[in-house]
This record gives C-alpha cells, structure tokens and sequence, in this order.
C-alpha cells in the first residue's frame, strides 16, 4: 500500500502525524504499541513508496523509527523493529532523497540503533 499524498496538507499532516508518534515514543512504554504487527513501519514504507515522496514526511518518519530503535535498548523482551524491514525502509529513503540532511541523519540514526542492538 502506498500513502496518498496528493496534496501540500497531505504532506504537512503527515508530519504532524509522525510528530505526534515521535513524541509517543518518548515514553518507554509505548514503544510495545509502536512496534506491534510492524504498524509503524508499514506507515513509513507506504509514504516512501509513494509516487511522489517528499523529504519531511519521509524525514520524519524515519526520525520516528529512529527514537524507537534507540528506546528499545532499555526494554528487554518487547517487541523488536525488524532489522531487514528497517534496513529497507532506510534504503528505500536514501534511494530518493540521498543528500537530504531531514532524511540521512535520522536514516544513519536508525542503521547504528540497529547495529548496537545486534541487527545490522
């Protein structure tokens, strides 16, 4: 599935929407709902498989990954961030937007929260 994102206030609600998830996610014990059936995930993969993505949903949503993985680390048998799906949603963001500061930095962020919990 895709995201639609047809419009600039597609766009800008769409980051307010992972905003709202980042800021969730700040919180150690909602990082089990995050991760759960892999819903956070599948949201950044469908705005990155979007026809048209841009850089600040695809930023944040990778900024959203990116504070989960990293929470993670503290909580010991929660539910993990699969390592090749987070792999593919960083690949899959650089593909497009490669040198966009909003989109490597968090990407680099999730690849090494990743590789310090064993994954990468």
């Amino acid at each position: 599935a895709q995201a639609v994102l047809a419009s600039r206030a597609d766009q800008q609600a769409l980051v307010q929407i992972f905003r709202a998830l980042e800021a969730l996610a700040a919180s150690p014990q909602n990082i089990p709902l995050l991760v759960a059936r892999n819903g956070l995930l599948a949201l950044a993969l469908s705005v990155v498989d979007s026809p048209s993505p841009r850089p600040a949903p695809v930023g944040r949503g990778l900024a959203v990954l990116a504070k989960v993985c990293e929470s993670e680390e503290a909580l010991s048998g929660s539910p993990r961030v699969e390592e090749a799906e987070g792999l593919a949603l960083v690949t899959k963001s650089l593909a497009h937007y490669w040198n966009h500061p909003s989109v490597v930095i968090p990407a680099c962020t999730v690849v090494a929260a990743l590789a310090k919990s064993g994954g990468a």
